[in-house]
């Protein structure tokens, strides 16, 4: 019989980061994401992950997100061509922008379908500009699409379908 291998966690995952953080269910997992709090109020700002890749948003409205980023050697694969992934997270991001612009204040619309295609290859040292707008919202579905764009040629193109989730009705008594 095999013993048993010990899995050694990293440092910042250690037993007391765990106890720190609230275990994830259903009842505040939605209380989270229902907060009434607008965390871009002064206008749009990336989140933690958009942050770490890079992106800066440089204008949503209702007809258009834009957003851009410059991908570094940290963003390539093995044969040295920006990732897929990263291409994928910045259409994304683009699309999300484009469908919360359209929808209700205090709705989510997260993506149930996002469809790239990768149509040539991104380099490293130029900046990639991404353009999505949300070509229809209705009270359920909303459906996206956008363009990855490196000096002017289209480098992957997505559509992407987002559930637009109506925030919670309030409480009985309160104000």
């Amino acid at each position: 019989m095999r013993k048993p291998t010990t899995l050694r966690l990293p440092e910042r995952m250690d037993s007391r980061w765990r106890r720190e953080r609230r275990p994830v269910t259903r009842n505040n997992y939605r209380r989270r994401m229902t907060e009434s709090r607008d965390p871009h109020a002064d206008g749009p700002t990336p989140g933690p992950f958009s942050a770490l890749l890079g992106f800066r948003y440089i204008s949503v409205d209702e007809h258009e997100a834009v957003v851009e980023a410059d991908p570094g050697p940290e963003h390539c694969n093995g044969g040295g061509i920006v990732h897929g992934g990263f291409l994928a997270s910045l259409l994304d991001t683009t699309t999300g922008w484009a469908v919360h612009a359209r929808v209700p204040d205090g709705a989510a619309a997260p993506h149930v379908h996002l469809s790239i295609q990768y149509v040539r290859a991104a380099v490293p040292g130029a900046p990639l500009v991404c353009r999505g707008r949300c070509v229809g919202s209705g009270r359920r579905i909303g459906s996206t699409e956008a363009e990855v764009t490196q000096d002017g040629v289209v480098v992957a193109r997505a559509v992407g379908t987002h559930a637009v989730l109506a925030p919670p009705a309030p409480a009985e008594g309160s104000a």
